[in-house]
This record gives C-alpha cells, sequence and structure tokens, in this order.
C-alpha cells in the first residue's frame, strides 16, 4: 500500500441534522467524516481523511476545488426538485465538477443521491419524483446488481466478489426513475448509458445508486447512520431499529474514494467483513469551477 495517504474531502452540507444528532455528533458532513475514518482506519492505518465543511444552503462553497480530492453531497429534508436557489446552484456545482474535474470523484447520499442523479443523468432520462408509495423508513436490503458487483469488484483485483446484498439504513420518500421503464421490474443496467451502472434495488425503491467507476458513487440509504442516530431518527418516523451492514459500505466508500489514485487498497479485510471469503458523458456547465 502506498505510504500514509490522506484523502481531503469537501463536505457539501445540504441540511442541519436533527437537533439531538446535531448536539452530539456535530453536521451531516461530521458525522460523514467520522464514519469514514473509522471505515479508512479498518482498512489502513496509513489512510487518513481530513474533511472540510460548506453549507450550500447558505451559499458557502469551496473556494479551489484543487485543495480536495472529492465532494460529498449530504443528506437533506429539501427535495432535489424543489425550486429553492441553493438547490439550482448545488445542480450546477455538480455538473461543473464533473466536466471540469474528471480527477475528483463525487459521492452522493440520499438527497445526494438525488441531486447528483438529477445533474448529471437528466438528459438520460433520468429524473426525481415523490414515491408513489411514501416513505421508505428503517432498515431495508439492498440487491446488489451483477454489473455493479462485478465492476466495483475490480477496484480491487486481489478480492473476492462482494455480496449479493447489503442492509442500509432509509428514511427518504423521493425516488430516481428511469422514464423510459414503464414499470420498476423494467430497470436494468441497459436503462442508463455506458459505463454508468445502477448498484441495486430493494422492494420498495427500484433505483438505490448509480456507479460511475472511478468518478462518481451514489446511495439512496444511510451507511453513516450509528446506533445513537437511528434511535433519533426512528423516535420521529416510529420505525423499528436492526441490524445494519453500515461499516461495510462505509469502507467500501472509502474503497471508491481511493479508486484509480494511483493507490489501490490491498488489504482484503472489507471483503471478508462483507461476508465473502466506453467515454464519460460530458455535459456542459455554465459554471467555472477552479
Amino acid at each position: 500500500m502506498c505510504p500514509s495517504r490522506c484523502l481531503r474531502l469537501a463536505m457539501l452540507n445540504a441540511d442541519t441534522s436533527i437537533p439531538n444528532t446535531y448536539a452530539t455528533m456535530g453536521t451531516f458532513g461530521d458525522i460523514l467524516h467520522h464514519v469514514l475514518s473509522a471505515a479508512a482506519s479498518r482498512i489502513s492505518k496509513d489512510i487518513r481523511i481530513e474533511h472540510e465543511v460548506f453549507d450550500v444552503v447558505r451559499g458557502e462553497w469551496p473556494p479551489s476545488i484543487a485543495n480536495f480530492d472529492a465532494i460529498i453531497i449530504t443528506a437533506s429534508s429539501a427535495a432535489s426538485y424543489d425550486h429553492d436557489s441553493w438547490i439550482r446552484a448545488l445542480q450546477e456545482y455538480v455538473l461543473g465538477i464533473y466536466t471540469q474535474h474528471p480527477d475528483v470523484k463525487i459521492f452522493g447520499s440520499c438527497f445526494g443521491h438525488h441531486l447528483v442523479c438529477q445533474a448529471l443523468l437528466k438528459d438520460c432520462g433520468v429524473l426525481v419524483e415523490p414515491h408513489p408509495n411514501g416513505w421508505e423508513v428503517g432498515v431495508s436490503r439492498v440487491h446488489l446488481t451483477e454489473a455493479f458487483r462485478s465492476r466495483f469488484a475490480s477496484l480491487n483485483p486481489t478480492s473476492q466478489k462482494i455480496p449479493e446484498s447489503i442492509r442500509l439504513q432509509f428514511v427518504h420518500a423521493d425516488q430516481v426513475v428511469f422514464t423510459q421503464c414503464q414499470t420498476s421490474s423494467d430497470f436494468s443496467q441497459s436503462s442508463l448509458p455506458e459505463p454508468w451502472t445502477l448498484v441495486g434495488s430493494t422492494e420498495h425503491c427500484a433505483v438505490q445508486g448509480v456507479y460511475f467507476p472511478g468518478r462518481v458513487l451514489t446511495l439512496q440509504g444511510h451507511f453513516e447512520f450509528d446506533k445513537f442516530e437511528n434511535q433519533q431518527t426512528m423516535r420521529i418516523f416510529g420505525a423499528q431499529d436492526f441490524p445494519d451492514d453500515g461499516d461495510v459500505m462505509a469502507e467500501m466508500v472509502v474503497q471508491f474514494l481511493l479508486s484509480m489514485r494511483g493507490c489501490a487498497v490491498e488489504d482484503e479485510g472489507i471483503w471478508r467483513r462483507a461476508g465473502l471469503g466506453s467515454e464519460p458523458l460530458t455535459p456542459r456547465s455554465s459554471m467555472e469551477i477552479v
């Protein structure tokens, strides 16, 4: 492994966590940093993660993207299709990063998943809308697609296959949909342009994330929710708390953030803990990002 690798993350904070969680654990960006740092240390003691939080709702942006390896768009109570000016600005910013800075990775969680899909795949028939069946709350099992498992496993040639499914926490009422599909059963790898890949699905929601190898990863679920935050969220929504695989997914996100940066992660612990033994699209953006 490369000696002492530091990942620098720009946390684009899109909301404030619920009061008890904020008082104890800070912003969504702080929570993600804590969980990802713990995951990185389990993979290798040589990986260090630094972060800076930007309140994009109030118009805060990284002064220079050259200072960061990745941007992370957090969860939010807002909807990505709302007409708030900060949401439109965030969408333009994400598109600008994608088109102008291919070495900077993009990760989106929940609202961030919706926003990234809306920003980068809208011209491909992908949109975000309220789920007709309402909320998905609590722990659900995400069935990972074979295409995602195969492509993600290639990040570590020495690894075995990643799991067929993974349990994550959910709190969302919106969904990403492929407009060319008549029903959720029609969703497939062919619904996305290469090299984009559908991450997986649950019984409630067909699009649980998208993946562009080495560049973009989004997840509908929350790997960052620990036991305390689960309890606070479940108290609000009245759902039951069950065990999840958040730690495994957090390590997978770290693996993604390290991928194709000249420093492959060779530790196989991430895969054991999981129960294992074409050209990019180039949409235009009017926002210039330095």
